[in-house]
């Protein structure tokens, strides 16, 4: 892993990976601290702001390493500031969206366990929290533990939000239908759970 420059540092390959997102993607622990201990040693907010820098995939280098299911990773940027609740481009996925759905149980308990920053609730571009995925892919087990750890059980602030307004267009009552069937099916889901 070589480190030169800052500019060096935000230079990017043909996918627009920066030297952080190609430690990350080849798992390379030590390259990653590397470039942390090179760029990030007094956390100045400047230099932060690339920790959430996206490759062609929407991908920050933590959402990388969560992909890789790689903690020791997901650790250290985290300890540098890295945002654990930082969506990627394509799906609004957040880290424990993508533990949840590739059933990395590990990951799901070190972001819930480790990250005092994460936002458990946060929504996907389809307003599907993680509990809700986890119930969704018959995960009750991995739902319960989110629960545990804090998740809003059934109904999101955004489906509330949606029953108090009448005034909605075609396109929006048929996005409430399919969203009130997600519900349901979540709802159906967690009930023969418990």
């Amino acid at each position: 892993c070589l480190v030169g420059s800052e500019m060096c540092i935000r230079d990017r390959d043909n996918r627009c990976n920066t030297p952080l997102h190609l430690g990350c993607l080849n798992e390379n622990l030590s390259c990653v601290l590397t470039l942390i201990s090179a760029v990030y040693p007094q956390k100045e907010q400047k230099l932060l702001a690339n920790l959430e820098q996206w490759n062609y995939e929407g991908e920050t280098s933590f959402f990388i390493a969560c992909k890789a299911k790689n903690i020791s990773i997901m650790k250290a940027l985290a300890e540098v500031g890295a945002d654990v609740n930082s969506r990627e481009g394509r799906s609004g996925y957040t880290s424990l969206h993508l533990a949840v759905e590739t059933k990395s149980k590990e990951v799901v308990e070190f972001l819930c366990e480790n990250c005092t920053s994460l936002s458990i609730d946060t929504e996907n571009y389809a307003q599907l929290t993680a509990y809700q995925l986890a119930l969704l892919t018959s995960q009750e087990e991995l739902a319960n533990y989110l629960i545990a750890r804090g998740a809003t059980p059934y109904l999101t602030e955004s489906d509330s939000e949606m029953e108090d307004d009448d005034d909605y267009s075609g396109e929006e009552e048929e996005e409430e239908l399919e969203q009130h069937q997600i519900i349901s099916k979540i709802a159906e889901i967690a009930l023969a759970v418990n």
